[in-house]
């Protein structure tokens, strides 16, 4: 049997006969596949009103028996609704169903369907209906506009980098410029407001909305945060931390990862990081303190025999900083040792109260060697942290100080 068309239609064919109460009855979601991606058992009944809603026209073959769906208006207290109709019977629901759905989602419903039962979507201008198949047929130029935009809400493309629970993928050509699109199982969920070099594609199974977006946008970060750290592509691992773009992936690196995550930092990431500071690469500043944190708190720093040339510049440095006031510096315990990372001059050692400098702050000048004991010095002795309004306000007392004894000779 041959269905005519004399406009283009989208038709939608699955193999076997589909139970009209899966059409008609909410919650029912009965498919013969292990691990389908429709499971909330409303999609259909979703997609057939947000059709009717927008004016398109939607007809069901159960084989060859003919199902057309339309719409019955009703007055039920002080309002009027379009009530939808199976073959002129009314189905329980209205054209109000998925209210706040746009049009793309009816066609995801029915994309998704087909996936699950191993079926077809093509245009056509005529079908032949199977006895032993499923067909729906949708015609309405809006609903075509959506299938040949289908790109914008689906993955086809091949991974660039896949990792254990989230894949990268290049965008497409009518991706929004300043959007972020994740997909999961290769259906879009979640769209951030901000810049990307990317698509992602989500692996693991979380949790939806009644629309099928992400529940939790943050979780998509989350995920792209931890593959970061925990990644074993030293490739994808280079290309994310060392964006200089505004935009998603310089947002994600900049991410804090969890205590979990940098607990299982993968070799590859810390090889990647420690060779790109040693090559003096840009590197995104929060992965630089969570690989340095990690130096820090699994190497044991090697003791640095100091030179007579080195001895000097450290004697003296010592001198600059008691001069300037910091007299008590020479009640801690200094130590020095032949690295503390790249980059690293200097580390307060809180559990033994001992001050750190590394062999190379020797080469920076006494100038630096002497800053970098005065900076670890006021760790120990003040418990501040780097770039913390507690050590500023610190430094800006200690600067007016140092003026008052050397410059004023007396107190503000």
């Amino acid at each position: 049997m041959t269905e005519h068309s004399a406009v283009p239609s989208l038709v939608f064919q699955n193999p076997g006969l589909i139970d009209l109460e899966a059409v008609k009855i909410l919650g029912v979601c009965s498919k013969d596949t292990d691990n389908p991606i429709g499971y909330f058992g409303t999609g259909l009944k979703y997609a057939i009103s947000i059709l009717l809603r927008n004016r398109q026209k939607i007809v069901l073959y159960r084989g060859f028996e003919k199902y057309e769906f339309g719409v019955r208006n009703a007055k039920i207290r002080n309002d009027h609704f379009n009530i939808v109709t199976m073959n002129g019977e009314d189905m329980g629901f209205t054209t109000d169903l998925g209210k706040n759905w746009e049009l793309w989602m009816a066609y995801r419903e029915l994309h998704c369907n087909v996936l699950d039962e191993r079926g077809t979507v093509t245009v056509s201008l005529g079908l032949e209906v199977e006895k032993d198949k499923t067909t729906i047929i949708v015609t309405g130029r809006e609903i075509l506009d959506v299938y040949h935009k289908r790109d914008a809400y689906f993955i086809t493309t091949e991974p660039i980098y896949t990792e254990d629970e989230i894949s990268v993928h290049p965008k497409s050509l009518g991706d929004p410029e300043d959007d972020t699109l994740f997909f999961m199982r290769g259906i879009l969920v979640y769209q951030r407001s901000t810049k990307s070099k990317y698509r992602y594609n989500i692996l693991k199974t979380l949790a939806l909305t009644e629309d099928r977006m992400l529940k939790w946008g943050y979780e998509a970060g989350e995920l792209l945060t931890k593959a970061i750290y925990v990644s074993k592509n030293r490739m994808f691992i280079r290309d994310m931390v060392t964006t200089r773009t505004r935009g998603f992936e310089q947002f994600v690196s900049s991410n804090d990862p969890s205590t979990s995550t940098k607990r299982d930092l993968s070799w590859a990431f810390k090889k990647e990081v420690h060779d790109l500071l040693l090559d003096s690469k840009h590197v995104n500043p929060t992965v630089k303190d969570v690989y340095q944190e990690h130096i820090h708190k699994t190497v044991a720093p090697i003791e640095y025999k100091l030179c007579s040339v080195q001895q000097m510049a450290l004697e003296r440095a010592l001198l600059m900083c008691t001069e300037l006031g910091f007299q008590s510096i020479l009640d801690y315990d200094l130590k020095i040792v032949e690295t503390l990372g790249p980059s690293v001059l200097g580390k307060a050692d809180m559990e033994t109260k001992t001050i750190l400098i590394a062999s190379m702050a020797f080469n920076q000048g006494i100038k630096i060697l002497a800053g970098t004991l005065i900076e670890e010095y006021i760790h120990l002795k003040h418990d501040v942290y780097d770039c913390s309004r507690e050590m500023q306000n610190l430094l800006i007392d200690m600067l007016i100080t140092v003026g008052e004894t050397h410059i004023l000779k007396e107190p503000l």
